[in-house]
């Protein structure tokens, strides 16, 4: 009962952390971080550490091959006529 009292408070206390970090941030932080990616390495001990962030890029900006746009519907529609 008293390592769940104690998951607990730490539970609320965490909780308290990340409102008052929000609360900090000022609101241009905040939208600026919307339209950003994190990229983030492995390491040799199984972690992961931050290296960097960019700006996210426009879908409109990606342009696929002739042929590939069409190619997950052709799947799906062979995978509906074998079934």
């Amino acid at each position: 009962m008293a390592a769940i009292a104690r998951w607990l408070v730490d539970w609320q206390l965490c909780r308290s952390r990340q409102r008052h970090t929000q609360a900090a941030r000022p609101p241009s932080q905040e939208a600026e971080a919307m339209h950003r990616i994190q990229i983030y390495f492995a390491d040799s001990h199984g972690g992961r550490g931050w290296t960097d962030s960019r700006h996210k890029r426009p879908i409109s900006s990606i342009v696929p091959n002739p042929g590939v746009k069409g190619m997950p519907l052709n799947e799906h529609q062979r995978l509906l006529e074998v079934l």
